[in-house]
């Protein structure tokens, strides 16, 4: 689920995305995540690989 996709991700130091769920049903177990400016390209390739990994 993204609760625990997000407490895998929380338990490794990094915050997950909004869980929207519940606001939007249709998508079924979904989470949204937003990447700025202060946010470098080291940061995005170690959330891709720990997603990676917690959703083997």
């Amino acid at each position: 689920s993204a609760a625990e996709i997000n407490q895998a991700l929380l338990d490794k130091g990094v915050f997950g995305g909004k869980d929207i769920s519940r606001e939007f049903p249709q998508l079924g177990q979904s989470a949204l995540y937003c990447v700025t400016e202060v946010h470098s390209q080291a940061d995005i390739d170690r959330l891709v690989e720990i997603l990676a990994e917690v959703t083997k």
